[in-house]
């Protein structure tokens, strides 16, 4: 059968499955859908990260390590961001293997898009509103899939814990525009969104 004429299978990701930390479905749920597509949406988990240079990402974390122990970092203000401090309390080879990783999905992935929509929150307050709109997202699916197919308060900081760093890392490169050095100049629509979801401006890149 010719690439064209085989089935189109759409991944699916159930977000209940593992007690909430989710995984992808089995292949036999995912819908198919005719060929040829006019437009195919994606959106998931590091879509638009780009890898850093090994020297850039050796000097993130150096700085994130000095800016942990330094005096100025007190209790009070880990206490008022729960994402200070995390870049730094993760090992340089994990970042590593994680950055390398990125390069294999920027090459089969990110670099095909032709439009790039980055729903965005303002640079300042800081990201911690990630764990407090997934642990809202947390308590819709206990009351629609039951208690035991979601996590808890705490076990949602622990997860979102895990990858924070990435934001981190990687979100100033998507603020920065996805198609830059590219000739797909003006492709790049960043919506901003306040604490309530609500759209407080919208920014064409490049």
């Amino acid at each position: 059968m010719e690439p064209e004429q085989e089935p189109l299978y759409l991944p699916q990701y159930n977000k209940s499955a593992h007690a909430g930390k989710g995984d992808r479905a089995p292949r036999s749920t995912w819908p198919i859908v005719p060929r040829p597509l006019t437009v195919l949406i994606l959106e998931g988990w590091c879509v638009g990260f780009k890898p850093l240079t090994e020297a850039e990402l050796e000097r993130r974390w150096r700085e994130a390590q000095e800016s942990l122990s330094s005096p100025a970092t007190t209790t009070e203000s880990q206490d008022s961001d729960r994402t200070k401090g995390l870049l730094a309390r993760h090992e340089l080879e994990h970042l590593r293997q994680v950055n390398d990783a990125l390069s294999s999905y920027q090459a089969v992935l990110n670099d095909k898009f032709d439009i790039f929509i980055h729903l965005d929150i303002p640079t300042s307050p800081a990201l911690e509103w990630v764990y407090t709109w997934r642990k809202e997202q947390e308590s819709q699916l206990r009351l629609e899939k039951g208690p035991e197919n979601a996590m808890t308060d705490e076990q949602v900081e622990k997860f979102v814990d895990g990858y924070m760093p990435a934001y981190e890392l990687y979100l100033e490169g998507v603020r920065r525009g996805v198609f830059e050095g590219t000739n797909k100049r003006g492709r790049q629509l960043r919506i901003v969104l306040d604490r309530g979801r609500r759209v407080l401006g919208r920014e064409v890149w490049g």
